[in-house]
């Protein structure tokens, strides 16, 4: 069995120097393997730590940018996934309302890209994670759910089931992890994620 204990040490000693806090590459990635990592292995420390790399993150988190990888979905959907698995109990419409006032903004008609990580099916991902959860979805209108609904319907081969079919393995072998990003896409937050994803998860 792999000793991933290197990877999670390494993933805290340097978790505050990475710029990006979106969900594939960034903080709210790494923390959100931090938590899920703890949870599985019990370890209240790593708890703490991505409560403390996660605060405040969705406040300055507004890139121009709706995406799952980089931009707004990708916030959303990290702290949909942290509430439904115990970090919080507030009110997502709360959180993320101002999150969700921003994805709105765009046009759904003019959006052309269709794919998963950076297009249509990543909102509607985002959006059937928020209605699955057990809070009202508030903060995002019928309107803009039902146009997402109406321009995806050739689509509906996307697994909307597991986001984590969607990321990437790194291409080095893991006691490289010291060469590796530090995100869950192609990065060291991967094994942490990929480690306890059949044990915790389906999503």
């Amino acid at each position: 069995m792999q000793n991933l204990e290197p990877i999670v040490n390494h993933l805290v000693l340097k978790c505050d120097s990475t710029d990006s806090n979106n969900l594939y590459h960034g903080k709210l990635g790494i923390g959100l393997a931090l938590f899920l990592y703890g949870k599985y292995t019990k370890d209240n420390n790593l708890y703490d730590l991505a409560s403390c790399l996660l605060r405040n993150t969705v406040y300055h988190s507004f890139p121009n940018d709706f995406s799952i990888e980089n931009g707004l979905c990708g916030i959303g959907i990290g702290y949909s996934l942290l509430y439904k698995y115990g970090m919080f109990n507030d009110n997502l419409n709360d959180i993320l309302e101002d999150v969700d006032a921003r994805l709105m903004q765009y046009n759904i008609g003019r959006i052309t890209d269709k794919s998963f990580r950076s297009g249509l099916a990543g909102i509607k991902y985002y959006i059937n994670l928020r209605q699955s959860i057990n809070q009202e979805l508030l903060s995002i209108d019928k309107q803009f759910i039902d146009d997402v609904n109406f321009h995806l319907q050739e689509n509906s081969k996307f697994d909307y089931m597991s986001i984590f079919n969607y990321l990437k393995a790194p291409n080095i072998p893991i006691d490289d992890y010291l060469n590796m990003p530090l995100g869950l896409d192609a990065g060291c937050s991967y094994f942490l994620i990929n480690k306890v994803y059949d044990k915790i998860f389906y999503i």
